[in-house]
């Protein structure tokens, strides 16, 4: 079925001033309807010529949008929230998010900065006493390759000799105690020889000596072998050892020089660095604290909630901020999720087509009329135009309204028609 449009102020202009012209009544007009002749016409469009007719948007001019802002937690998930259009007052609950989470991250993130600053403390006791000991270790690394460079100076100057001194002293005294022990048991021979009969206690001693001229002839042997192994290998195996024990020692008296600030550096570089992981943490537990009284939202003001955000007037998003809000949906950080606005007082926001720009000033009066109420005609002007285009040919405009009586029926959204009379004397002067 068609919708039978309302008049506009134009067009009641115009048969206002049709009626007013000389032989002009109902009298004369026949239910043939007479064609109006060719000057009516010119002034009708004369009339319609003079104005500009933009389509514009009741916009509130005092507004609170609710955006979430956490700076550390990012899982927003609704429990509660208001209704599309509820009336609040400043204070009252609007959105109620999930707290659950939080709580338990912020137990996690307290344990384990607990357990970081025990961690730094018993580094920091470390590394103090690795300082101290630096120079105890270092003393005690120059006193080992000391010792070293000494016991090989005094093995190659006279240890060696000593040690070849003495296996051949060995050889020798093995040889005079054999031969005194023979030289000793040829006397007896002879003694106890010269004798007829042999007493039993010279049969004794006899036995005895021959037994200690083989074992003289045994250590003998003894002797000379440890002379050859003393002389081919552990006299040359000890001058080798040392040799190599004074290698070791002088590096690592070169390594422990060199490496040993090295190494107290990284312990105070790795420090530095769990002090800044443990002031980080710090930071982070305090975000989230802060993060979580962001879960229960309040009113900044009193006034109607909209859900989304407005953008030029308009709601677009409103439906799908409302799907998230639902018990159970996820909101974005930092995206507008419902916005409290005050229903008056209020501006109109209009597109002014460049063709029309000349006519458009601030300052310049209009009429305006809500689409919801054709029969209010209100009054308002421009309070502002923009110098740069929006879109192709297209400019922004507001215009401040006296909502006279129709405040409190008319709110942010609605439609409305402006009517704005051309100056066409001023927009030629211009």
């Amino acid at each position: 079925m068609t919708r039978l449009q309302p008049l506009t102020f134009a067009s009641i202009f115009v048969l206002l001033f049709t009626w007013s012209l000389p032989g002009w009544s109902q009298e004369s007009a026949s239910p043939s309807d007479q064609k109006p002749s060719d000057q009516q016409s010119s002034e009708v469009e004369e009339t319609k010529k003079d104005e500009v007719t933009l389509q514009g948007l009741f916009e509130a001019t005092k507004t609170s949008e609710i955006i979430l802002r956490p700076e550390e937690w990012s899982t927003l998930t609704v429990e509660e929230s208001v209704e599309h259009g509820t009336e609040v007052d400043k204070g009252d609950i609007l959105l109620q998010l999930d707290q659950e989470k939080i709580d338990t991250a912020i137990r996690e993130a307290e344990s384990a900065l607990a357990n970081e600053q025990l961690s730094l403390e018993t580094a920091e006791i470390k590394f103090a006493l690795a300082r101290r000991s630096q120079a105890l270790a270092l003393a005690a690394t120059e006193t080992t390759e000391r010792v070293a460079n000494e016991d090989f100076k005094e093995f190659v100057t006279s240890g060696r000799d000593r040690q070849v001194e003495s296996a051949q002293r060995s050889v020798q005294s093995a040889k005079d105690s054999l031969a005194y022990q023979q030289e000793e048991l040829n006397q007896l021979e002879r003694m106890y020889k010269a004798d007829d009969l042999t007493e039993e206690t010279e049969e004794i001693i006899l036995k005895r000596t021959r037994d200690a001229v083989e074992r003289a002839a045994y250590f003998l042997n003894t002797a000379v072998d440890s002379e050859r192994r003393s002389l081919a290998y552990t006299i040359p195996r000890s001058e080798e050892t040392l040799r190599v024990e004074l290698k070791q020692s002088t590096l690592a008296l070169e390594e422990a020089r060199k490496t040993a600030p090295i190494s107290l550096k990284q312990q105070e570089l790795a420090i530095k660095k769990q002090r800044k992981s443990l002031e980080e943490n710090k930071q982070k537990l305090k975000r989230l604290r802060v993060d979580r009284k962001l879960l229960e939202i309040r009113s900044p003001r009193a006034g109607i909630v909209y859900y989304g955000g407005s953008k030029r007037g308009k709601w677009a998003a409103a439906a799908t901020a409302g799907a998230m809000l639902q018990p159970g949906g996820t909101l974005k950080p930092k995206a507008v999720v419902m916005t409290v606005v005050q229903t008056s007082p209020l501006l109109v926001r209009v597109s002014v087509p460049e063709t029309d720009l000349r006519f458009v000033r601030p300052g310049t009066k209009a009429v305006i009329t809500p689409v919801a109420y054709p029969d209010e005609k209100l009054h308002g002007k421009i309070k502002n135009l923009s110098l740069i285009p929006i879109s192709d040919g297209v400019f922004d405009g507001t215009l401040s309204v006296d909502l006279g009586e129709t405040e409190g029926r008319i709110v942010p959204g609605m439609k409305a028609k402006v009517v704005i009379t051309k100056d066409t004397a001023k927009s030629k002067d211009k």
